[in-house]
């Protein structure tokens, strides 16, 4: 990377062995440069509904999902929400968030199978590149947006992007892991989108086995980039080297 693009600090989480379910309120992580500029992460306690009662209010039930019922299963819609604060002079560039579905059984000792996700929305969520494939207007764009970080958004979309009937798109964000039993979203910055504030809309609607309830563990893997040279310089030399996640949460997500 150049002198003239801000730093990626790479805040990398890992598995760990699955802790104690918690409660609302108590789930956030700082992630601070060397020096103190502190960005935060946070993740509100997830919303779970019956889809399978709200799908039934407007006469609209897959057939796959009423077998699923039929055999004595459940559909369950977690929505989480994430909370992004990026600190002055920095900036969340690439969130990872994803969700392990874990089947508790009701029964100790009863043999229960995966839940799976029937749905994980959005799917996608693109828009447009204000500017064309050249080297020559990215640098312009970020020029325009200020040197160092609105350089480096611009380019980070120039990268993400591709072409569709004669126009460039980039994806901001995408979900993934339909018919698997780990989901997540991908949430990138672009020039015309930060990533800050409340992060909502996510949805999974997860099939939930016969005699099982459901739990979700939440990671989080984030990238941010540090506006002035000297913090990010340091950052990078002298930064902590973490060992343990900074956001690793398991929730209960019955109702």
């Amino acid at each position: 990377m150049t002198e003239t693009t801000a730093h990626l600090a790479d805040i990398e989480l890992e598995p760990i062995e699955q802790g104690p379910i918690k409660g609302p309120g108590e789930d956030q992580a700082d992630l601070a440069t060397f020096l103190g500029r502190t960005n935060r992460v946070r993740l509100g306690r997830p919303r779970v509904a019956d889809h399978l009662s709200e799908l039934r209010a407007i006469g609209d039930v897959p057939d796959e999902l009423e077998r699923h019922a039929i055999a004595g299963g459940s559909v369950i819609a977690v929505r989480p929400t994430l909370t992004l604060l990026p600190a002055v002079g920095c900036v969340f560039v690439d969130v990872d968030f994803s969700l392990e579905l874990i089947a508790t059984p009701r029964q100790p000792g009863q043999p229960v199978g995966r839940p799976l996700a029937y749905a994980v929305r959005p799917d996608r969520e693109v828009e447009e590149v204000p500017f064309t494939h050249t080297a020559k207007s990215v640098q312009e764009i970020g020029g325009e947006a200020g040197a160092g970080l609105g350089k480096l958004i611009a380019k980070i979309s120039q990268e993400n992007s591709f072409e569709e009937k004669g126009k460039r798109y980039t994806a901001r964000s995408y979900g993934y892991g339909v018919n698997f039993y780990e989901v997540g979203w991908r949430l990138r910055a672009t020039s015309a989108t930060d990533l800050a504030g409340d992060i909502t809309g996510l949805e999974a609607v997860v099939q939930v086995p016969q005699g099982a309830t459901l739990a979700g563990r939440f990671r989080i893997a984030a990238e941010i980039a540090i506006e002035t040279a000297p913090d990010r310089w340091l950052t990078r030399t002298f930064g902590p080297r973490r060992t343990q996640p900074s956001l690793d949460v398991v929730y209960d997500l019955h109702m």
